[in-house]
């Protein structure tokens, strides 16, 4: 272990304390050295100085051998190395030997969204309306039975909920920057900062099959605009109370002509300008899908005797269902690398001691679009259900052959027929109708976004361990800290309620036309501990490539390449934090409840290096 020479003094001043008589282990030289006196001075035998009368005396700070001299090394050590004798030496006081500039690429993933995307306890679409297929008028127990799967099925996917792993994980881009100080010993100043941003979601779409031979609607506005697309008669008039029923309407057929739909729609139908569709029932059929829903406390929600929670219900969306969860971090630190433990020829363990701040912003938003529409395979005279929304198994497989793949109002031919009407069981088309009233509200769009930013700013200590020679070292290092975190938490958003019950909105008015909306915001604090580990190996790999080489930026950088890992303990997750109610007529909102957990990381960077 090597001590710096500033602790001398101490260990003499404790050493003399301890003693009865001060004892001189050499006898000191006297006089003052070249150009400390005003007077002159003579060199005697032994090579030291004496004073000549009249010359002045040394200042109390400035003592010959063997005290300690400003003008000596803050460090030395004379050792072999490499097998000659090696003499290190540097001075509090002068500059660093060298100086290193290092810039990285780093790619981090973030490990994803863990839980469930909404109300625990509160009952899923599957348990809400499955019991309602194996009845009358539906009476469609094996589509339901499909649906629900056994004990050791999932059972297919209808308008179930989104669990966290489900969510892609995120993703990170970002660059960090390092000077270092270099003192020959090994000890020195380290600088570091760091930004990167990204992120990663799920889009339920991806996971849905379309129609066959049918152009797809391409986005969000055809989508929308088609839903609207109904014959103006029959809102006015609609032939059975409280329902209205798409009509067939006159299309463009792609090549140029029209072609028309079937009864009186083809005289009076809107065109629809996306798509080739004999029909608009068509057309829905395969625009509607069955996508993603979020089980919400509208108020209901109980705890039952067994000890469980019931209740609730689902919101669905059959138009556009996606989640986000992007984080952004950014960082510096200043490090102290002390002298070298422990140093050979080929290896070196430095301790250091720094201080480090990040910042650590993570986002999750939702946003959901539900057409509005009731649509089933029942005859336009049937009673209307809100809550049933029809749709094929989801296999991915045209069973009757129309060109329409798990089309919405219908059970396709093959899987299991339903009540005639409306287009007839198991023939692939259903009715699609607006409840009174409704097309006033829907499309409707539901979002959410929960943002929670952490500031950790504290001390840490560590250790690094290096193995190479001159040009080539791989190494690591181990960093520890208890970091003061400071959160803030921000929730915004609108239209979370049951999407089969616009009763639960409330109405927009002049003073108010969002009323279903909310915010909240929330602050807190506490300790985070953290732990990082990294990996690394580098060397002038570069000065071997042909043409590069001829470089001298090239052929004097090292090439870093390196991983690293990081954990924080208790960061309060924003996909975990948010408490899923929903029915703004008995002002139920979204709140937020931190739910912390820790916060994992790892990253592959590479990068160069420079020193001078």
């Amino acid at each position: 272990m090597r001590l710096h020479r500033m602790f001398g003094p101490l260990l003499g001043a404790l050493a003399s304390l301890a003693s009865v008589e001060t004892v001189m282990a050499q006898q000191p030289y006297y006089g003052a050295g070249p150009g400390m006196s005003s007077g002159s001075a003579a060199i005697d035998g032994s090579g030291g100085y004496y004073q000549v009368p009249g010359a002045g005396a040394y200042p109390s700070y400035y003592q010959p051998w063997p005290a300690i001299s400003p003008y000596e090394m803050d460090y030395g050590q004379t050792a072999i190395e490499d097998g000659l004798w090696q003499y290190d030496s540097s001075s509090a006081f002068s500059t660093p030997a060298q100086w290193r500039f290092k810039s990285e690429y780093v790619r981090t993933r973030v490990r994803a969204a863990k839980g469930y995307v909404g109300y625990r306890g509160a009952q899923t679409y599957k348990q809400e309306v499955l019991p309602l297929l194996r009845q009358a008028p539906y009476s469609l127990t094996s589509v339901a039975d499909a649906f629900e799967g056994g004990s050791n099925i999932s059972g297919q996917n209808y308008f179930d909920p989104v669990q966290g792993g489900e969510i892609h994980q995120p993703d990170l881009n970002g660059v960090r920057f390092t000077l270092d100080a270099l003192n020959p010993e090994g000890s020195g100043l380290e600088i570091t900062g760091l930004f990167s941003d990204g992120g990663g979601g799920f889009n339920a779409r991806d996971y849905t099959s379309g129609e066959s031979g049918i152009p797809a609607l391409v986005n969000n506005s055809e989508r929308l605009r088609l839903i609207q697309f109904y014959d103006p008669a029959q809102v006015a008039n609609p032939p059975v109370s409280n329902v209205v029923e798409f009509q067939p309407v006159r299309v463009v057929n792609p090549g140029g002509g029209q072609q028309g739909g079937g009864g009186g729609g083809a005289q009076t139908g809107i065109e629809i300008p996306v798509g080739r569709f004999q029909d608009i029932s068509q057309a829905l059929a395969v625009t509607l899908k069955n996508l993603r829903g979020i089980p919400l406390d509208d108020g209901t929600v109980q705890l039952g005797p067994d000890g469980r929670l019931f209740g609730g219900a689902s919101a669905v969306y059959d138009l556009d269902f996606k989640l986000d969860y992007s984080v952004q971090q950014y960082g510096f630190g200043m490090r102290w690398n002390t002298n070298p433990w422990y140093k050979t020829s080929s290896f070196r363990l430095t301790p250091n001691v720094g201080m480090r701040y990040f910042n650590l912003k993570e986002d999750f938003g939702f946003v959901g679009v539900h057409s509005g529409l009731v649509y089933d395979n029942l005859a336009i005279t049937a009673p209307v259900n809100p809550a049933v929304l029809l749709h094929s198994l989801p296999n991915g497989i045209d069973d009757n052959q129309d060109g329409l793949i798990d089309p919405a109002g219908a059970i396709e031919g093959g899987q299991q027929g339903g009540g005639g009407g409306g287009g007839g069981g198991g023939t692939g088309q259903g009715r699609f109708i607006y409840p009174a009233g409704n097309n006033t509200v829907f499309p409707i769009t539901s979002w959410l976004s929960n943002t929670v930013e952490s500031n950790l700013i504290g001390p840490e200590v560590g250790v690094s361990y290096i193995w190479g020679g001159e040009l080539m070292h791989i190494g690591g290092r181990t960093n520890v800290s208890v970091m003061a975190n400071f959160e803030r938490m921000n929730m915004a958003g609108d239209n979370i309620f049951v999407t089969t019950r616009p009763s639960n909105l409330n109405t927009p008015t002049t003073a108010d036309p969002r009323p279903n909306d909310f915010a909240s915001e929330i602050s807190s604090s506490h300790v985070s501990p953290m732990l990082e580990q990294s990996f690394f190996f580098d060397g002038p790999f570069l000065r071997y490539v042909p043409i590069l080489r001829r470089s001298s930026i090239a052929y004097n950088a090292n090439v870093s390449l390196g991983y690293s890992f990081m954990v924080i303990g208790q960061v309060t997750r924003p996909d975990q934090s948010i408490v899923w109610r929903g029915n703004p007529s008995r002002d139920l909102y979204p709140s937020i409840n931190p739910s912390r957990s820790s916060w994992f990381s790892d990253s592959f960077n590479v990068g160069l290096s420079w020193t001078w």
